[in-house]
């Protein structure tokens, strides 16, 4: 989900995304879905052996 979430930014980026635009807010969702999972996958791990 990290990967799509960069990729997401680039093609924002690079399509010259518009602030308040589709490809915008399609941007931030991905991102934002992205990072919960990464807390959720931080916090839900108690020792770190277990990474």
């Amino acid at each position: 989900m990290f990967i799509l979430s960069v990729l997401s930014g680039y093609i924002a980026v690079f399509a010259k995304a518009q602030i308040g635009g589709a490809l915008h807010w399609t941007n931030i969702l991905i991102t934002a879905t992205a990072q919960a999972l990464l807390v959720g996958a931080w916090c839900g791990v108690e020792n770190m052996e277990d990474v």
